[in-house]
């Protein structure tokens, strides 16, 4: 396949209890009002990375995240979605351009079977404040996949 994402994506996906640990950890050097909420922006994360992370081991594992989300953003604008799209595939496109946008609300996506990534969010609190957020990379991967077989297929 021409989707080099899902194999950077793996191992991650193997340090989602670090990652959320680490957000609980920049989140308590925020406001109460925002801790109270939910992760809702990649601009979040980004804000908790460089403002409220104090340990280089929590750094480096948002910053992972970070770049796994700037590296499909890359791969959207690459070579692979140059060409023609059915009116299908580019609403599915559109669909994936505006979920990795900077100020995208992703807190209400929960993702689904087969994908596990909920069920290693220790507690219903941490699925709360963080179900969106570990699910946003997992469905945008599938969207991906599923455009560029779409487009492999024309």
């Amino acid at each position: 396949s021409t989707n080099p994402l899902p194999y950077r994506y793996r191992p991650f996906k193997n340090q989602l209890i670090s990652f959320t640990r680490a957000l609980d950890r920049a989140r308590e050097l925020v406001p109460d009002m925002e801790r109270l909420e939910p992760v809702r922006t990649i601009g979040q994360v980004v804000a908790y990375t460089d403002q409220h992370t104090v340990s280089a081991t929590d750094r480096r594992i948002l910053t992972i995240f970070l770049n796994l989300h700037r590296d499909m953003e890359d791969f959207r604008e690459g070579p692979v979605f140059s060409a023609c799209a059915t009116p299908e595939t580019a609403a599915r496109m559109e669909q994936w351009r505006s979920m990795l946008s900077p100020n995208y609300d992703f807190s209400s996506l929960r993702v689904g079977f087969p994908h596990q990534e909920l069920n290693h969010l220790s507690c219903t609190e941490a699925r709360t404040y963080y179900g969106g957020l570990v699910s946003l990379l997992p469905i945008a991967l599938d969207l991906a996949t599923d455009i560029v077989y779409s487009l492999e297929r024309m």
